[in-house]
């Protein structure tokens, strides 16, 4: 088991319908996108012991603020903000509103801020 990959350890937890396999977790744990799928759909919640890997990819934070934690993830949130991506959804889909601390990296990328304009109706005087 210690060779296995986090897709195959997954997979592994998966296939034979365990609810939990601590040993499988230890190697899950270290990828952000199977540690979200193993919250998401094996765990069916929070998996607590891997937050400090998925706050590793702004994109695995913001599915898990959106289907685990279902709101607002605070500690999450200096994380996704990197992204302008990710944090133009977070605003939209989480916050539901401006995000003021993530505009400066939003406006980064012109489509991401473009949009994020139009969403929010900024519109600046020249």
């Amino acid at each position: 088991m210690t060779n296995m990959t986090p897709q195959e350890a997954y997979t592994f937890v998966e296939q034979l319908g365990l609810s939990r396999d601590q040993r499988s977790e230890q190697i899950i744990m270290k990828d952000p996108e199977y540690a979200y799928y193993y919250a998401r759909f094996i765990i069916k919640g929070r998996f607590i012991e891997a937050e400090q890997h998925i706050l590793k990819s702004p994109r695995w934070v913001y599915f898990y603020a959106t289907n685990i934690i279902k709101g607002r993830w605070i500690e999450g949130e200096p994380f996704i903000m990197k992204d302008p991506k990710w944090a133009y959804h977070y605003a939209c889909h989480i916050i539901e509103g401006r995000w003021p601390e993530a505009e400066s990296v939003i406006m980064t990328d012109p489509y991401w801020w473009g949009r994020y304009t139009s969403e929010f109706g900024i519109t600046y005087d020249t």
